[in-house]
């Protein structure tokens, strides 16, 4: 390939992404309070502890999904191991 065609897809690419950016950009978002339980699945849920944490999202739906994400790949140090 010509260093000249590499340029091209250069731009053409840093373009595409920066349309992306402004796109998410104009995203208007709005807060949230999303709560969740961390319990011992070995207790059940009735013996965890409930935290609130505030999101910006665009909407209820993404809170709800960003934060069970966020949440699932959490994880605690055992006592003693």
């Amino acid at each position: 390939m010509r260093m000249s065609s590499l340029a091209a897809m250069a731009a053409i690419l840093l373009g595409a992404t920066q349309v992306q950016v402004d796109d998410m950009a104009k995203t208007a978002r709005k807060p949230f309070n999303v709560t969740i339980r961390v319990f011992d699945s070995t207790k059940g849920p009735e013996r965890g502890q409930d935290y609130v944490l505030p999101v910006d999202s665009p909407n209820a739906e993404h809170a709800v999904a960003s934060t069970t994400a966020n949440a699932a790949s959490f994880t605690e140090t055992m006592e003693g191991g």
